[in-house]
């Protein structure tokens, strides 16, 4: 038992310094808009400013996503592009292939994104992003190969467990309610 538990702390404390290794980038949004349609818009950029490369969870990122979007209470919008829990149960919903991006260090990436909003939101004033990053994409890759393979676990939950969760700040968003 006692090898059990030992095993089970070493395997913690890895992934919690794998976590840790992993420099937070800078993650920041801009031009954010909902239309009268109730389609809300923005532009995104993640900088690298740590010494290592990173890898960034990129299926949400880019386009458009369904049900990524969370109130984080009545004004603020939480726009996802990773999971932030694990999953217990095994849905069946689809979920889109892996995509991961690089950002060297000092550079930065830019994108475009979307999300329908189930209904116009006049209540949200302000959104703010959230992204998944990692050092090892090749660990990544083989975790969810693994997890697909075998069929007995969410797809999305080696993501959360490899990816360091990192926020951008709120920013106001615009309504735009003309023709």
């Amino acid at each position: 038992m006692k090898s059990i538990t030992n095993a089970i702390l070493v395997t913690l404390l890895a992934i919690c310094s794998a976590r840790q290794d992993a420099p937070a980038p800078i993650v920041s949004i801009s031009h954010a808009v909902v239309s009268r349609a109730g389609m809300l818009s923005c532009e995104w950029s993640i900088r690298n400013e740590g010494s290592k490369l990173l890898f960034v969870y990129a299926s949400y990122l880019r386009g458009s996503a369904d049900d990524m979007t969370e109130l984080l209470d009545q004004r603020t919008l939480l726009i996802k592009t990773t999971w932030l829990k694990e999953v217990a149960a095994y849905p069946a919903y689809y979920v889109p292939k892996l995509e991961i991006l690089r950002v060297e260090p000092g550079t930065q990436i830019t994108g475009h994104l979307e999300r329908q909003l189930k209904s116009p939101l006049r209540a949200i004033s302000t959104v703010k992003l959230v992204v998944g990053v990692g050092i090892d994409d090749q660990q990544l890759v083989s975790n969810v190969e693994e997890t697909l393979k075998k069929g007995i676990e969410f797809q999305g939950n080696p993501i959360v467990r490899w990816q360091l969760v990192t926020f951008s700040k709120s920013i106001p968003v615009e309504h735009r309610y003309g023709l």
